[in-house]
């Protein structure tokens, strides 16, 4: 059985953050998922610190921004939705499991 996360966000904003993640390079991914990991681990903990005053904007190689809010609601969120585009880029090899000789 999968389990189901809701996330304290509306549809509109999650759809926003879903475009801009989708947008958002596979290198910028992981350098946001390294980033906030940890900060989520050593800093918030269990605090929502920011008060939705504090956000951050990241831009990839390709010019494709990714901003949030620093709020432990919309950092889980985007870790969540890195996290299952990774895993969609390490399961995905173009090629279906087979290489050429195949």
């Amino acid at each position: 059985m999968k389990e189901e996360i809701k996330f304290d966000l509306n549809t509109e904003r999650m759809e926003d953050l879903d475009f801009m993640i989708d947008e958002f390079s596979e290198r910028g991914c992981v350098l946001v998922d390294d980033l906030f990991a940890d900060l989520i681990a050593e800093y918030y903990g269990n605090n929502d610190l920011s008060d939705g005053r504090m956000m951050v904007e990241f831009t990839d190689e390709e010019g494709h921004s990714l901003s949030f809010i620093l709020s432990q609601t919309e950092i889980h969120y985007v870790l969540h939705m890195i996290d299952r585009k990774l895993y969609t880029y390490s399961r995905d090899d173009g090629g279906g499991g087979f290489d050429d000789k195949d």
